[in-house]
This record gives C-alpha cells, structure tokens and sequence, in this order.
C-alpha cells in the first residue's frame, strides 16, 4: 500500500464518477466523465488549490500524472448511468488507476 495520498491498494486507485477524492494540501481528482464506444474518461486535477491537468476522452492503457506519480489507465468502468441516479439500478462508473512510479 502507498504512504500518503492517494489511498491505494495492490497499487490501484479507484476514482468514482463526479466524487473527487481529496488529498492534503488542496489536492484532488475527480472523473468528471466516462464515455463507452470505446471505453475513455476524462480526469481533473486540483494541484494545491489551483487547476492542474485536465485529461480528457483518455483510454484505458493511456498514462496520466497524478500526485506526483505516474499512473496507467487500467480500467474504465461505465457502471450503470443511464438510469435516474435516484433509480436503485444505478451504478456509478469508475476508473482505475494503477501506479507505475514517480514522475
């Protein structure tokens, strides 16, 4: 498990859809879309507060800079979201992030 943020396990970080994962000093990322035909989501980065990077329409096996660290895109998972997220079969997409080491 990685010390620090982001909280991984076996090396993998999982971001939900629209739920940013919060680290210290004003630093996060949050998938603000995932998109099937093929499989690509779009990630943004808050770096101390202030805009950071922007990846967009990303695939899975693309590498993004998070944190300081190198990550592949692993897996992108669309969940069930073309339903009323109120409705009990949805299900939030999600991205996983493997790390493959400093930047």
């Amino acid at each position: 498990m990685t010390t620090g943020w982001p909280t991984t396990h076996e090396g993998r970080w999982r971001l939900m859809w629209h739920l940013p994962d919060h680290g210290p000093d004003q630093n996060s990322a949050v998938v603000t879309s995932i998109l099937d035909g093929p499989p690509r989501t779009s990630i943004n980065v808050v770096n101390g507060g202030r805009s950071g990077a922007s990846y967009v329409d990303v695939r899975q096996g693309a590498t993004v800079e998070i944190a300081g660290r190198l990550w592949k895109i692993a897996a992108v998972n669309q969940g069930t979201m073309n339903v009323d997220t109120s409705s009990s079969d949805f299900a939030a997409g999600y991205v996983d992030l493997e790390l493959i080491g400093p930047a």
